[in-house]
C-alpha cells in the first residue's frame, strides 16, 4: 500500500472545505429566505415595518464572516476569547 503523499493530503483537505464552504452557502440561503419570509409577514400585519429583502446573491443584511468561522475569535474582538473582550459587546463597567 503507497502512503500518501502532501499532494493527496492537500486535495483531500481541499475537497472538505469546499464541501463546508457549500453547506455554509446553502445554509446562509436557507436563513435568507426564512428571514424575508418572517419579516414579509410581519409587514403584512403593521405597514410601519418593512420587510427584509431576499436576495440570490449578496444580501447585506446578513453576512458571514469567513474569519468568525474559521477561528475562535470573538466577534468584533482582534483578542482570543479569555485574554480580552469585545468592547462592542462588552462595554467596561463602571465608564
Amino acid at each position: 500500500m503507497k502512503s500518501p503523499t502532501a499532494g493527496d493530503l492537500e486535495d483531500c483537505l481541499q475537497a472538505k472545505v469546499d464541501e463546508r464552504r457549500q453547506q455554509i452557502s446553502q445554509i446562509v440561503e436557507e436563513v435568507q429566505r426564512v428571514v424575508h419570509h418572517l419579516t414579509a409577514e410581519i409587514s403584512h400585519q403593521d405597514i410601519r415595518f418593512q420587510a427584509v429583502p431576499y436576495s440570490d446573491t449578496y444580501n447585506g443584511n446578513i453576512k458571514v464572516s469567513r474569519s468568525h468561522l474559521l477561528s475562535k475569535r470573538h466577534p468584533g474582538s482582534r483578542a482570543r476569547v479569555g485574554r480580552s473582550r469585545c468592547s462592542r459587546c462588552h462595554p467596561a463597567e463602571g465608564t
